[in-house]
């Protein structure tokens, strides 16, 4: 009796492939009818899943990390691997616990833009900036790996206006820096924001 192994679901999902075990090129179909799924209790649905997991380009654990660390969300790992989001999210799960800890871990962190003056701590001097422009709501923050050190991410909103900027966090000693020129804009006291149409 030669032995077959599954290769792939048909197209139209009503058969398997299956090839020779000692792949010679040859492809059988066998046809998924009511009997084969009782002999095989085959979950249709979970099979299409592995189905896909398998024909996509698969990325170990620590590549779905690396990726993760730097920025990416569970969805755009997925979508660009074509992998499944829930297999995904196994090992994002720790990383997006490690950005979040990092991005509350720079909030206490010292922004000192000139020696002559005083340092403040982050998340003071943030909410100190945006008060100046009346920019008191929801502040969004987030963390992603740049080399050695970190991006800290910071995204508000308070009615029609919205802005971003994006500090550098040193953790050996724990400071922060404006990442780019709007980020250094908002430091020195101009808003780097995208203002509302009304504006």
């Amino acid at each position: 009796m030669r032995s077959l192994r599954f290769v792939a679901l048909a197209a139209d999902s009503r058969a398997l492939i299956l090839a020779p075990v000692n792949d010679n090129g040859e492809r059988y179909t066998l046809s998924i009818d009511e009997r084969l799924l009782a002999a095989t209790c085959v979950d249709l649905t979970r099979l299409q899943e592995n189905v896909i997991d398998q024909a996509a380009e698969p990325l170990s654990p620590r590549e779905i990390q690396t990726r993760i660390r730097t920025g990416e969300s569970v969805a755009q790992v997925a979508a660009a691997s074509g992998m499944r989001a829930e297999h995904i999210e196994r090992y994002a799960y720790p990383v997006l616990h490690e950005r979040s800890w990092m991005a509350d871990e720079a909030r206490t962190a010292q922004v000192q833009l000139r020696l002559s003056q005083p340092a403040a701590p982050l998340a003071e001097f943030v909410s100190e900036r945006l008060a100046v422009i009346g920019a008191t709501s929801t502040v969004v923050w987030d963390a992603c790996r740049s080399g050695g050190d970190w991006e800290i991410r910071l995204a508000w909103r308070a009615d029609d206006n919205s802005g971003s900027m994006i500090w550098m966090y040193n953790p050996a000693t724990r400071s922060v820096t404006p990442f780019d020129t709007e980020t250094s804009k908002f430091a020195e006291g101009t808003p780097p924001v995208a203002m509302g149409d009304d504006e």
